[in-house]
């Protein structure tokens, strides 16, 4: 068992729902989103499990890691890119 997750589970939910949501209208979800998105779902509590304002270095990649079966992998490439298939 390893060190407790910063979020509850229902905010990790939220927080997966929410990229799901993005995704389904083929929107890309950066890493500076996800972590706001993150500090937003966290509310007032937010102060108070964030001392310093910011989550940890590794919280990106262990969150990614956690959900991995619900989000694959978040890369964002260029819009660019596959505006050809529109």
């Amino acid at each position: 068992m390893g060190r407790p997750t910063l979020l509850t589970t229902a905010e990790e939910d939220q927080v997966v729902d929410w990229v799901k949501l993005l995704r389904s209208y083929k929107l890309p979800v950066s890493k500076p989103a996800l972590i706001a998105k993150v500090i937003f779902a966290m509310g007032d509590s937010a102060e108070e499990r964030l001392p310093d304002g910011q989550l940890g270095r590794k919280w990106y990649d262990g969150f990614l890691r956690r959900h991995r079966n619900d989000l694959g992998t978040l890369a964002t490439g260029s819009l660019e890119s596959g505006r050809d298939d529109w």
